[in-house]
C-alpha cells in the first residue's frame, strides 16, 4: 500500500515524528510526503529513503498545489491520503482531491484544538464549510486526543461517529529510568518549542522567585519559534538566572538529557491537543507537572505519574516547606520528589496506555480508541 503523508511543512514538530514512528514500525507499506511549504526535515525525511515532494508557492497558490497535489498521487499510484494539516488552503486542496482521486482514500488527521482554526467571522463560516466538506470527503478522521475530538465535535460540529481518538505513541525502547541523583541539586527539563504559548517565560520566573542559594537548574531543549529563544534568554539574563538556566536548542540526544532529570515541567498556556513529551519524560522514570489544558489530563495521572497545577503563574513553583524537602525545593515539586518513588514513576507510561485501553509494551502507537462508540476503523474500506 502506498501511504502519503499531508503536511503543511517539514519543521521540526510532533506531527513529523509521528510520521516517522508510524513509517519505521509499519511493514509492507510505502510512505511518500508532500509538503505545501518547504523546511528543515524535509532533507532528513528523504534521507530515510521516504520521497518528498514540496509545493513552492502554495500558500499564494492553493490551486496550482492541489493540482500538483492530484498528479503526485496519480503519478506514485497512492492509495491513501493522511492529511495531517490544519489551514484553509490546505484544506482546499484536500477538497480538491479527494474529488478527482476517487479511488483514493482520505483520512483526516486532528492534531490540534478546534479553537486555534476557528477564527472570526468570515473566515470562521469559510474555515467551517472547510472542514465539513474536507470530512465529507474522508474515509474516517483521527483525532490525537478526547480533548481534540469534543472541540471539533463541539466547535465544528463534525459528526462524532466518524471520528476515532489514537494518542500519539513513541518508541519507547528508546528511553531507559534511571536511578535518583544523589548530589542534592534539583534539575528542571522542558522538551519542546520555543515560543510564548509555551509558557516558559512563566517557568523563568518561578526560578527567579526561589531563594536565591536553591540548587535548583532548568534545562530548556527545543527548535526556536519566531525568535522567541533570544527574547527568553534576555528575560533570563534579566532575572539573573544565567547560572541556572540553560538553552540547548534542538537535540537529539533527548533519551539521554531525560535521564539526567528529576522533574519534567510542561507550562503550556494553551488547549495542548497532546503532550508525546510528556510521555517520553514518563518513560524516563521523571515525574511530570504540568496545566490541565486541553489532553494534558488525559496523559498526566495525578499524584502517580506527576502533578497538575491550576496556578499558571510564579506561584506554582515557589519555594515551599515540604517534609524533607527544607525549603530549597519548589512548592510543587516537592510532592513529587518524595512520596512518587522512582520505581513508581518509571511505570507512569504504562499508566497513562493501561488507562485509556492501550498497551505500553514498546510499542509506538497504542490501540485506538474509538470516540463515542469504540469501534476500530480500517483503510482498507472507503
Amino acid at each position: 500500500m502506498n501511504i502519503l503523508h499531508l503536511q503543511l511543512s517539514g519543521g521540526p514538530g510532533g506531527i513529523v515524528s509521528l510520521c516517522r514512528d508510524i513509517n519505521k514500525h509499519s511493514a509492507h507499506h510505502n510512505f511518500f510526503y508532500f509538503l505545501f511549504e518547504g523546511g528543515s526535515i524535509a532533507d532528513e525525511i528523504a534521507a530515510q529513503g521516504d520521497t518528498v515532494q514540496v509545493a513552492t508557492g502554495a500558500k499564494n497558490h492553493p490551486l496550482k498545489a492541489a493540482t500538483d497535489l492530484v498528479r503526485y498521487c496519480k503519478a506514485h499510484r497512492i492509495d491513501v491520503v493522511v492529511d495531517h494539516t490544519g489551514s484553509p488552503y490546505t484544506r482546499l486542496a484536500h477538497i480538491y482531491a479527494a474529488l478527482r482521486l476517487k479511488k483514493v482514500r482520505f483520512l483526516l488527521y486532528l492534531h490540534s484544538n478546534a479553537a486555534d482554526n476557528i477564527g472570526q467571522g468570515f473566515k470562521s463560516r469559510l474555515y467551517k464549510w472547510l472542514m465539513h466538506s474536507a470530512a465529507r470527503h474522508s474515509a474516517h478522521i483521527v483525532a490525537i486526543s478526547n480533548s481534540v475530538a469534543e472541540s471539533y465535535v463541539r466547535l465544528f460540529r463534525l459528526p462524532k461517529e466518524k471520528i476515532t481518538v489514537v494518542y500519539n505513541g513513541t518508541d519507547l525502547a528508546r528511553f531507559t529510568p534511571h536511578p535518583e541523583h544523589a548530589d542534592g541539586i534539583f534539575r528542571l527539563i522542558y522538551v519542546g518549542r520555543i515560543f510564548s504559548s509555551k509558557g516558559i517565560d512563566l517557568l523563568l520566573k518561578a526560578i527567579a522567585a526561589c531563594p536565591t542559594d536553591a540548587p535548583i537548574t532548568l534545562t530548556l531543549v527545543g527548535s526556536d519559534h519566531g525568535g522567541y529563544t533570544e527574547q527568553m534568554q534576555a528575560l533570563s539574563a534579566r532575572l539573573h538566572l544565567e547560572d541556572k538556566v540553560q538553552f540547548l536548542g534542538r537535540r537529539t540526544d533527548v533519551p539521554q538529557l531525560l535521564q539526567q532529570a528529576d522533574l519534567f515541567v510542561h507550562p503550556a498556556v494553551w488547549e495542548e491537543g497532546f503532550g508525546i513529551t510528556l510521555i517520553e519524560a514518563m518513560a524516563s522514570g521523571v515525574p511530570c507537572l504540568a496545566f490541565p489544558k486541553g489532553a494534558i489530563p488525559e496523559i498526566i495521572g495525578p499524584e502517580i505519574d506527576g502533578f497538575l497545577t491550576e496556578e499558571v503563574s510564579a506561584a506554582a513553583l515557589t519555594a515551599g516547606d515540604q517534609p524533607g524537602a527544607g525549603n530549597s525545593l519548589p512548592k510543587s515539586a516537592a510532592p513529587l520528589a518524595h512520596p512518587v518513588p522512582r520505581n513508581a514513576r518509571q511505570n507512569g507510561h504504562e499508566t497513562f496506555f493501561h488507562r485509556n485501553n492501550g498497551s505500553a509494551a514498546g510499542s509506538a502507537v497504542p490501540r485506538t480508541v474509538k470516540y463515542g462508540q469504540n469501534r476500530n476503523f480500517n483503510l482498507s474500506s472507503k
